[in-house]
Order: structure tokens, then C-alpha cells, then sequence
């Protein structure tokens, strides 16, 4: 056993994914408590899931290409400045799952 299996599932207010132990497949823990899984209300035909994702492919970008170009030649031309508090917080809202600033 590792000193990290001690430490619970959420640190610092993120939640961490956690190693799950294996049940040998001969256990009665094994076969007693598997539940069945759902069939799906209506099957996606696979065809259709490829064109959904070919026209998704197909679509441009939402990137707003001005402003692209507006910070692109702020940052050639010295003149762009990060605010370092602005983005700590919105890093901290984010990780928090509360709403920026």
C-alpha cells in the first residue's frame, strides 16, 4: 500500500480519479453484486454517427480570427500585458466550479 492511497479522492478541492481493486472472477463478490447494464432506448446506427462526425469535421473553427490578429501583433509589437490576478482568479473560480470574475 502506497502513502498516496491514504489520501482521500479530493485535494485541494479537485477531485482525483482512484485506483480500483480488482475482484477475482471466481469471488461471490464478483457475481452477486454486478449489475446489468441498460440496452440503449434507440440504437445509433453507426453510419449516421460517422456522418455526424465528418459534418462536425467539416465545420470551420469558432475562432474569432480578428481578434487572433489583434493579440498576435500586440505581443509582436510589446504592448500585450497579462493580468496576472485576473487569471489566478478565474484559475481558482474554474478549479472551484464557481463563476469567474
Amino acid at each position: 500500500m502506497s502513502g498516496d492511497s491514504k489520501i482521500g479522492p479530493q485535494v485541494g478541492g479537485v477531485l482525483r480519479p482512484i485506483a480500483l481493486r480488482k475482484i477475482g472472477a471466481g469471488s461471490a463478490a464478483a457475481t452477486s453484486g454486478a449489475a446489468p447494464v441498460p440496452a440503449a432506448a434507440e440504437p445509433v446506427p453507426a453510419a449516421r454517427l460517422v456522418g455526424l462526425t465528418q459534418a462536425l469535421a467539416d465545420q470551420p473553427a469558432p475562432v474569432d480570427m480578428a481578434r487572433v490578429a489583434s493579440l498576435r501583433s500586440a505581443i509582436v509589437g510589446g504592448s500585450y500585458s497579462v493580468d496576472v490576478g485576473a487569471t489566478a482568479g478565474a484559475m481558482l473560480a474554474f478549479y472551484r466550479g464557481t463563476p469567474g470574475a
